[in-house]
């Protein structure tokens, strides 16, 4: 299970990547139109930005962690947890999408 730990710490860091430049991106973007006077919404970069810090907190934290033998179990929880909850967040949809019969509403 050592290397499953190591795959999801790459996983969440090229995801932090691709948030934290989707984030400069759009703060790019939020800058130049307000420098225009045009009204950009801060959401999206902002929300990108957060993701991105979030996932790399995650990935940072649960590789320092895990390269210390004491802490290396605290470690594998942090970087287990993100991954748990996404899949159960799959398994509730699938649950809800089977026992409702593809229909909305």
């Amino acid at each position: 299970m050592k290397w499953l730990g190591q795959v999801l710490v790459w996983i969440y860091g090229l995801a932090a990547l691709y948030f934290l430049y989707q984030a400069a991106l759009g703060v790019f973007v939020y800058v130049a139109n307000k420098s225009m006077g045009h009204y950009e919404s801060f959401l999206v970069p902002g929300r990108n930005l957060a993701i991105g810090l979030i996932l790399s907190v995650f990935a940072f934290a649960g590789w320092r962690l895990m390269k210390n033998v004491d802490t290396y179990k605290i470690g594998l929880i942090l970087t287990y947890f993100p991954f748990i909850v996404g899949l159960l967040f799959v398994l509730w949809f699938a649950m809800i999408f089977a026992t409702n019969g593809g229909k909305w509403n």
